[in-house]
Order: C-alpha cells, then structure tokens, then sequence
C-alpha cells in the first residue's frame, strides 16, 4: 500500500495487484502444464503436477473478478477502446497449447478440466 503511485485510486490500485497476482498465478500455472519430466519429477509424478496446475489456476481465475470490478470502479484516462475487447476476449476464450484447439472455459463440465489432448498424454504415459 506504500508504493501506491500519487493520484491512483485504491480501488485501482488494488484491482491491479489483483491482476497482477493472476498473472503470476497463471504464469505458475502454464509452466507446470508444459509436461517437463523435470517438473514431473520433481512434483512426484503427473497427477500431482496436474493438481498444483489446478491449484494455481483456480486462484487466478478467482482474481480477475475483483481485478475486473476494481480497475473499472474509477475513470481511467489511458484507457482504450482495443484494451477492454483484448481483455473480454481472454476471458472469453481459453486456447490448448497441448492441441493447439479453443476452448470455450465455461462449456467444459466441471470447469477448468484437462481437454482430451492432455488427457490422452497423461494415460499413455503411464
């Protein structure tokens, strides 16, 4: 709260460190989705992997709601129209690195689950 530039609302400011919190989490989230045997390894196998996958993505999905409510509380006057639709528009869509297919986040039943590419990878490799 120290750092808070002058002239920033809090409600911005705190709408902010929210998403940058959901990037770190996603970020998290995205390395441990690459399938690396180190990773692997070091997590003690893929299930587990995909568990803190989940449990970091989650988390940052969770965030971008009062990101979303506090950035837009206050008038911004560096913002732009192209801003808002990238943003709707990830949030809308989320893309497989594993198949290279979109999918629809909320038409998945149960949520953020693993598509069938990711699947297949983790029962063929044991």
């Amino acid at each position: 709260m120290l750092v808070r530039p002058g002239g920033q609302p809090l409600g911005r400011f705190l709408g902010e460190l929210c998403g940058a919190e959901a990037v770190l989490l996603f970020s998290c989230s995205l390395v441990l989705a690459t399938l690396l045997a180190s990773i692997e390894r070091a997590f003690g196998g893929l299930d587990r992997v995909a568990v803190w996958h989940r449990r970091a993505a989650v988390p940052g999905v969770l965030l971008l709601i009062p990101h979303v409510a506090l950035v837009s509380s206050a008038p911004d006057r560096y913002a732009t129209s192209l801003g808002h639709a990238l943003g709707d528009i990830r949030c809308s869509v989320s893309s497989c690195s594993r198949c290279g297919r979109l999918h629809r986040v909320s038409a998945r039943p149960g949520g953020l689950g693993l598509c069938d590419g990711w699947r297949a990878r983790a029962t063929s490799d044991g």
